[in-house]
Order: C-alpha cells, then structure tokens, then sequence
C-alpha cells in the first residue's frame, strides 16, 4: 500500500493533521453510535481498524492511499451488500442505509483524500448518527450524540479554517509572477494555531445548538399515531425476560440481562414492598404448552364501582413501563382491584389480567397507578373479589380435566401426598386447609429435589415438558417448577393456575423507585380454595441473580437507573399530552404574572397620581427598572473596555515588530514621496516598487530585493542579518543617489 507524504504547504499551514485527527474520530464515534444502538459490532470493528490505521499514519504526517481501480471495485462491493441487505426480510432499510455508509467511509479513508472527500465522509457520518437514533432510547445515546456535537462542530471549523490555508496557498496577486512561497503565505495567515479562538466559538456554536434542539424539542408537533419506526420496520416485538407464551422442552440456552425493563413507586397505607408483581396467567396443559380459558365476559368489562372507603389501606403502585414489548399486558400486584391509565382503556380479562386497549406509541413509556389490596384479604375484600371475577373463577370442570401429561407424573404427585389426600377424602370440610397442604407438600419436594439453571441444552423436544422436567433433566428454570407445581396440583384435584410477571427485589434509594429487570421475570403457581381466596405458591428452588458490585459500583448503578427512569419519563415520555400541559402551564404562569402585574401596578399608580402616595410596590418596580439598567450599563462599560483592551493589544503587537532594524523601508518610501510618488491605501509594496522603477527609471532587481526583506521580515517575523541590513541601506542610498542626479 503506497504511503503518501503530506505536501509542503500542508505541513507548513499544519491543517491537515489537525483536520484529520479530529475528523476521524468523529468518523469512528459515528459509527460506534449507530452499532451500539443496533447490537451489532461486526461494522463497527471494520471501521475501527481502518480508523486506528489512518490516524496512525496522520500522526506522522503520511497519507495510505490504495489506486483507484480498487477504490472503485471496493465500492461496487458495497453497493451490492447494499443491494442484499435491502431484500425483504434481511435487514431494515435504515440499517442496511447506515451499514452501507460506515462501509462507503471505510473505504474513502484509503484514497488520496481531498476537501469535498472529508465534507463527505463527515456527512455520512452525521448521517450515521441520525440512523442511530431511530435504534436507541437510552440516555447513553444522548451521552454519545453530546460528544459526537463537541467532535463534529470542531471538525467543522477546522475543515472551514482549513479551505481557507489553501485557498490561500493557491491563491496569487495580479502583481505577482507566482503564487508566494508557501512559508511566506503561512505567516501571512496564520503565525499559530488559533486554539483558543476555535475553543471560543465551539463553546458559543454548542450552546446555541443545544438551545435549539431543546426548543425544537418542546415546540415540534406530536402525534399519538404510531412510531414511524414501525412503518420503516425497525421496532420489532423484541424478546424480553418476559413471554406471553409458556412452552417446555425447547433445547436452548438463557441469558441473564439487566436490562431495565420498569420502575415502580409506591403509596398509600397497604404496604412498602413489591414482591410478585403479576401479568398473565394460564389454566391449560398439553403437551408441553400452557394456553389461556376463553373469556366469559364481554370484552369491554371493567370493575364494577367500588367504594371509596375500601380504598384505604390498598397499595398504590406508579408505574412506568420502558419498553413496548411488555404491551399490552399490565403488571401490578393481585388483586389490583383498580387502574388508572391516561394512555388508554384497561381491559379486564379471565384471572383478573389487565390489558391496555388502545394502541400505545411505542416510542415512549405506558405509565398508569393500579390499587391493590395486600395480603389478608377481609370478607368485604373477598365478596367484591366474587363479585368482580364471576365467570373468572374456577370452570367447573374438574382440575384435572385441564391438565393433560404422562401418567407417571400423576403417579409421582399421588406418592408424595398420600396421607394428605386420605385426610381430605375422610373429612371434606377440611377441603380448603388440606389443598393448600398439598400445594405446600408439592413445593417442598420440588425445591428440596431439584435444581435450577438457565442451561436447557439437555431437554428433549419430543418428551412432555413436565415429563421431561420431573423424571429426567432434574433441573430447569422458573417455567419448569411452576408448570410442574401446578399439573401435579391440579391431577390431585387442586385449583391452581400458572401465573407469569415479575419477581421484583431491587429497590433504587436514589430515586426512591423499584427497579424490574429483564432478568426479574418469573413464573410462579396461584392455588384458589374458597376460605383463602387465590394464594402464591413459589415452587422454584432459586430464581436470583445478584447485581454485580457492591459500595460505590451499587451506588453508580442506582445513579444510572435513576438516570433512565427520568429520561423515558420525561424525555422518551413527552408526548402530545405533556406538551399541552407543559404550555399551558406556561401560559396560566404568564397570564397570572401579568394579571398580578397589571393590577398590582394600576393601584400603585392610583395611589401616586390621587394620593400621591408611594407604596411597597412602586418601590419594588422602580429598584427592579434600576437594576436592569444598572446591569445594561455594566454590560455596555465591559464592552467598551474590551475593545479598547484590544486596540492596546493591537498597538503593543505593532510596536515590538522588528521595525527598528527596517528604517531603511520608511526611508525608501519616504525618498519616493518627495519625488511625487506616494503610497495609495491599495498598493501593495511590490506593487509600489514595480511603478517606481518603471516611472523613475530604477533597476527593478534592487527595489525587489528590498520588497522581499520587507516580506520576510514583516510577514515571516524573521529579523534579517546585520549584513543585509547594512546591504539594503546602502542599497537605499543608491537609489537616493539615482533620484537625485
């Protein structure tokens, strides 16, 4: 590969490296923007290896470049991976857009790159970042799209400052035979790196672009249609910790993630925790797939009224729900007996599960409050629960009837509950106390015999999941031990179900939230008896994963989710709704200001003009109305100063330029004004010189010697030899000599 030097001019004006360093690593923040939000890394190394490559050799001052021939097949090659990843089903558009991109940069980076080849890439780069946006919600990404701002607008203003070094390097006055030696040209320019005036205005150009982001922000319109996010095919349903189908025996593997996936606040008298915090629940077995009993109500029942008085005491609980996968399912803690959701309509459906009807923006977060009632139940509690489930209750079907497995399994549930089912045969009225012994006796066994793990590699597809479970894999995960829990309840004739949701632990005393992760999802058995109502039997033998890090890592992770909750609450969450109500607080705040204003001031001056008395507020204002002017002058006297800062900083500069070893140049020019030759504000000394040897009839080479120590010293800020110094004045005395013969 051909290794380029960096040209004269482009060193001696010193943009280039300081063009290139900072452009490609905003090359390289773009793309790891947009690989990061998609989850993909593959892009990501191949334009960190062509980055780490081309900033090496710019360090040094050298340029890779490939010939042209293989620039082009390279891009025809990302055209066609283009062209596949844009076939239906392969990739989003956008995604194949953006990896068509980060390849496109990867390639221009090994080409002899020009100014239009780095306004490209930085576009592409913008670009890059845009599509990322339409992939990620977190706040890291606001994070990164900061730093990518500082990087691009600084990059920006070099590339300007940049074109201007060369178009001044190319550039050449009518007077001149040649363009300038580049050095001259550079001191002419630019003496050093203007840093601090770049710093200054990247400050100004950030603050003003950050102003205008917020105020597009909170002004641009919204709708509650959905996200065009899904029209593009980007937002897909998402796999989660949670799943509204329960299967068994697929042979996998499961991953722990801590991915944020809710928070929760809690009010009210009912209580200060959250345990089991419940979505879904299923009644029906075969082979290995747990399925849901058909409403018996009409779709649109809700909860009949309920009194105010048996609200106190409930646990109220505010919850935001971050990620639109979990839709339409409502979490709360059973029975929550009420929800109020301002995105929607809450459908009750069988087993009391809570489902959002209308459709939700997926782009922000479902926020709602539920009531529940906590643990014991009263009888008033318990007759509005009859009254609310109805048809929810347990079918009239036997339990058993619901479930459908391998014989031995019913075999195995009778065997470890043979004297509990005798007692309940010998004495029915203990039916109630003697089923929860049994769901107690079968959660026992299960979590004293068997293990937990989230590695199913060893389950068999064609065996029942339950079957598989209890007789041959001996350990599994929360589905596993609730499934088997509740066929083995429900084969010995106890009402049970499988219910899906969350296992919450976490608490965040930073923000005072309770935090669901991914990882939090859990499945757990619900057993119904008339006496008890529906009670939580938690068959699995261990369902936790410690959060990593303890002291200070704890307490940046609390930080960081608090972080989260306030930007998809406030941020991912600012939808139509709260923009109207953000404006017209505003408004009512502008309106009572100036109704206040307006009345308080119309007394005041009632008072002054017919009583001639001042009062507190016509003090108020006038001392307001001072300051203000007080602070107008203060501005207008520090402007006035620091101007004239400048005009001392100027006239300083102009006076410690080496012009007391030059006398002989106001010599020259002085000579050649009495001889009627004096210098127009136009003229260039070179330009000067060239008249006064065509119209004095002088040699040309001696006035050009003395124009270009003139240059060299006035522009270059190099101080000439003594030697030249005294050979330019006598130079000097010569053309006297000539002027006056």
């Amino acid at each position: 590969m051909p290794v380029h030097s960096f040209s004269e001019a482009e060193i001696a004006l010193k943009a280039r490296r300081r063009l290139e360093l900072p452009l490609f690593v905003t090359i390289w923040m773009g793309a790891a923007c947009f690989s990061l939000a998609e989850g993909r890394v593959f892009y990501l190394a191949a334009i960190t290896l062509a980055v780490a490559v081309n900033l090496l050799a710019a360090y040094r001052t050298r340029e890779l470049h490939i010939s042209r021939p293989l620039i082009n097949a390279a891009m025809a090659l990302c055209t066609l991976v283009l062209l596949l990843e844009a076939l239906p089903g392969r990739a989003p558009l956008p995604a194949a857009v953006a990896h068509y991109m980060i390849l496109i940069q990867s390639v221009k980076l090994f080409e002899r790159k020009k100014n239009r080849d780095y306004v490209q890439m930085l576009a592409m780069s913008m670009l890059c970042v845009v599509a990322a946006g339409l992939f990620s919600q977190s706040p890291w990404f606001a994070v990164a799209l900061g730093v990518y701002l500082v990087l691009a607008i600084h990059t920006t203003m070099v590339l300007t400052l940049k074109r201007g070094l060369d178009a001044s390097v190319e550039s050449r006055l009518m007077t001149e035979s040649a363009p300038l030696d580049v050095k001259w040209v550079a001191w002419n320019v630019i003496r050093d790196w203007p840093t601090g005036a770049l710093a200054r205005r990247l400050g100004g150009i950030l603050t003003a672009v950050i102003l205008a982001g917020i105020g597009m922000f909170l002004i641009a319109p919204r709708e509650r249609t959905s996200s065009p996010l899904e029209a593009l095919g980007v937002v897909s349903s998402g796999t989660t910790g949670y799943t509204s189908n329960v299967t068994l025996g697929e042979a996998r593997k499961i991953f722990s993630s801590d991915r944020v996936l809710m928070w929760i606040s809690l009010a009210g008298k009912g209580g200060r925790s959250v345990e089991y915090l419940r979505g879904e629940v299923f009644d029906t077995y075969d082979r290995s797939r747990w399925s849901k009993r058909a409403a018996s109500v009409r779709p649109d029942a809700q909860w009949p009224a309920l009194p105010p008085e048996m609200l106190e005491g409930a646990l109220v609980q505010h919850v935001s729900i971050a990620q639109a996968g979990l839709l339409p399912v409502l979490f709360a803690v059973f029975p929550a007996v009420k929800v109020e959701c301002p995105d929607g309509t809450v459908r009750v459906e069988p087993g009391m599960q809570m489902a959002l009807e209308a459709p939700v923006f997926p782009n922000r977060p479902v926020r709602y409050t539920a009531y529940s009632w906590p643990r014991p139940l009263t009888e008033q509690q318990k007759a509005y629960l009859a009254a609310v489930e109805g048809a929810f209750r347990p079918s009239s079907r036997r339990p058993e009837q619901t479930v459908h497995v391998p014989q031995a399994v019913a075999e195995m549930a009778r065997s470890w509950c043979e004297d509990l089912l005798q007692a309940r045969q010998a004495d029915p009225s203990r039916q109630s106390e003697l089923d929860l012994g049994i769901a107690q006796r079968i959660a026992q066994h299960l979590r004293e015999g068997y293990g937990y793990t989230l590695d199913l590699s060893s389950a068999d597809p064609d065996r029942d999941g339950v079957e598989d479970f209890l007789f041959y894999m001996k350990q599994g995960h929360c589905e596993y031990f609730a499934s088997a829990m509740t066929v083995m309840c429900r084969l010995l004739g106890v009402n049970a179900r499988l219910a899906t949701g969350f296992l919450v632990e976490e608490y965040n005393p930073v923000d005072g939230h309770y935090v669901v992760r991914e990882r939090d999802a859990h499945a757990w058995t619900e057993v119904f008896t008339p006496a008890s109502d529906w009670v939580i039997f938690d068959a699995t033998s261990s369902t936790r994963t410690a959060l990593g890090g303890q002291g200070w890592r704890r307490s940046a992770d609390n930080f960081w989710v608090a972080l989260r909750y306030l930007w998809y609450r406030h941020v991912i969450g600012y939808d139509v709704d709260a923009q109207r109500r953000l404006w017209q607080g505003l408004a009512g705040a502008v309106l009572s200001t100036w109704a206040a204003l307006r009345d308080s001031v119309g007394q005041s001056a009632t008072n002054l003009l017919v009583h001639g008395y001042v009062d507190a507020v016509l003090i108020r204002l006038t001392a307001a109305t001072g300051g203000v002017a007080l602070v107008l002058e203060v501005l207008l006297c520090v402007r006035f100063y620091r101007r004239g800062r400048r005009a001392r900083a100027a006239r300083r500069e102009l006076s410690t330029r080496p012009w007391g070893a030059l006398q002989f140049i106001p010599q020259l020019w002085e000579l050649l004004e009495r001889k009627g030759l004096a210098r127009q504000a136009h003229q260039t000394p070179r330009e000067l010189a060239a008249e006064a040897a065509e119209r004095f009839n002088l040699p040309p080479e001696l006035l050009l010697d003395l124009v270009e120590l003139y240059y060299r010293a006035r522009w270059g800020q190099v101080v000439p030899p003594a030697g030249q110094i005294a050979a330019a004045e006598a130079q000097v005395g010569q053309i006297r000599r000539i002027l006056s013969a």
